[in-house]
């Protein structure tokens, strides 16, 4: 980001590019960081869930409270019987 900043008073369209490349790197970033937050980037729990915490940090992301909220997240989706929309048809 900090070189899309000073390329930014030389080129405009240099920093736009580095900008979108910074995008997708933050992007593939929490990609990584979900697949740490389900287990399945390593083998051991152990080390996906400091690999996310580390990844977490450069995403912006506190992994912990993520990963729980991902967590109620995953617990509920699809449980039609207590979505707010369906109650209010019945």
């Amino acid at each position: 980001m900090a070189l899309a900043w000073t390329a930014s008073s030389f080129s405009v369209w240099i920093a736009i590019l580095l900008t979108i490349l910074n995008a997708a790197f933050l992007f593939r970033i929490f990609i990584i960081m979900h697949d740490c937050g389900h287990g399945s980037f390593f083998r051991n729990r152990t080390v996906c869930n400091w690999t996310g915490r580390v990844l977490g940090v450069l995403a912006l992301t506190p992994y912990d409270v993520w990963r729980q909220s991902h967590a109620i997240h995953h617990a509920s989706t699809g449980n039609l019987d207590r979505a707010v929309w369906v109650t209010s048809l019945h």
